[in-house]
């Protein structure tokens, strides 16, 4: 073999070594980038079903809240039960109990026109009088 062969064959194995290091390399990542994904993967699931988690409480927080809300609604439209009965004549009697001042319907204050002093009174307070008697 020559020494141009001897070179040659060494560059071509030595750029083959390169070449076997670069797809070694190359696979590593290429393991290592599907182990990121697979995490990546695993945690999106758990994410996303911890936050699927939160959603369906809050949903059912907010379901209990109309439910309550709508047995409140529908209990105060409910109508009001009363009983009926059938009306009766009948009498009633009842004593009233009171002290009090009964006057008529019109009262008038009397004065006189002249002054003086009264010696003597006809009538008292209360008695019953007709227009032209004489009171004092």
């Amino acid at each position: 073999m020559t020494e141009l062969e001897t070179r040659e064959k060494t560059k071509y194995t030595e750029q083959k070594t390169k070449v076997d290091l670069n797809q070694s390399e190359f696979e590593t990542e290429i393991e290592t980038d599907e182990i990121l994904d697979e995490e990546i993967a695993n945690h999106n699931k758990q994410n996303h079903s911890k936050s699927l988690k939160k959603w369906l409480v809050r949903l059912g927080v907010l379901l209990a809240i109309g439910l309550i809300g709508l047995a409140i609604y529908l209990y105060i439209q409910l109508p009001i039960r009363v009983a009926v009965i059938q009306p009766k004549q009948a009498t009633i009697t009842e004593t009233i109990a009171s002290s009090g001042r009964v006057g008529g319907t019109t009262e008038t204050n009397v004065g006189a026109q002249s002054q003086g002093i009264v010696q003597k009174l006809f009538v008292k307070e209360g008695d019953d009088v007709i227009g032209g008697q004489q009171l004092a």
